[in-house]
C-alpha cells in the first residue's frame, strides 16, 4: 500500500489587505502610498511608549535633569511622522492623564510641561498650551485636569 503525502498550501504569508502602494506606469517616480490604519496605530504605539519613557523620567527625577529637548522633540516627531503640535497634544494629553491618575506628582508634572513649552520652542497651542498653564503653577488638582482632558474629548458632553 502507498501513502501519498498531502502538501498544504502555504499559508504563512498574509498580506495586509488595508495597506496599497500604486506605482504609476507612465511615471516611474511617482510612487503613491497609504499607510494603513494599523501601521498608523501601531507607528503611534511606538511614540506613545517614547512619552511613557518620558514622563517617568519626570516622575522620577530628583537632580532637576531635563529629558526632552528642542532635538529631541523634532526627531520624535520626524521618526514618527507626526506634526510638532500633534506631538504636543498627544504628550500633553498623555502628561495630565498622568498627573490626574497620581502617577507623576504636581512638581514632575510641572517639569515635565516646562519641558515641553521650551521644547517646542514656545510655540504650544490647543490642549497643549491650556495642559502646560494649568500643570505650570501648580495650582490644578488632578480633578481640574480631569476636567480638562474631558472637555477636549471629542464627542464628551461637557
Amino acid at each position: 500500500m502507498v501513502h501519498k503525502a498531502i502538501v498544504r498550501p502555504n499559508n504563512s504569508f498574509k498580506p495586509n489587505l488595508l495597506r496599497y502602494i500604486n506605482n504609476m506606469a507612465e511615471e516611474a517616480c511617482h510612487v503613491v502610498a497609504s499607510a494603513t490604519q494599523v501601521g498608523l496605530i501601531q507607528a503611534l504605539g511606538r511614540m506613545k511608549q517614547v512619552i511613557h519613557k518620558l514622563i517617568q523620567h519626570y516622575a522620577t527625577v530628583t537632580n532637576g535633569e531635563s529629558a526632552l529637548f528642542r532635538e529631541k522633540l523634532l526627531q520624535i516627531c520626524e521618526i514618527h511622522g507626526v506634526s510638532e503640535s500633534e506631538f504636543c497634544d498627544i504628550y500633553a494629553r498623555r502628561l495630565g492623564a498622568a498627573f490626574a491618575a497620581g502617577e507623576i506628582d504636581a512638581d514632575g508634572a510641572a517639569f515635565a510641561a516646562d519641558d515641553l513649552h521650551s521644547a517646542s520652542d514656545f510655540s504650544l497651542d490647543g490642549l497643549a498650551l491650556e495642559v502646560f498653564y494649568a500643570l505650570e503653577y501648580r495650582e490644578s488638582s488632578p480633578e481640574d485636569i480631569r476636567d480638562l482632558l474631558n472637555a477636549d474629548t471629542p464627542g464628551h458632553a461637557a
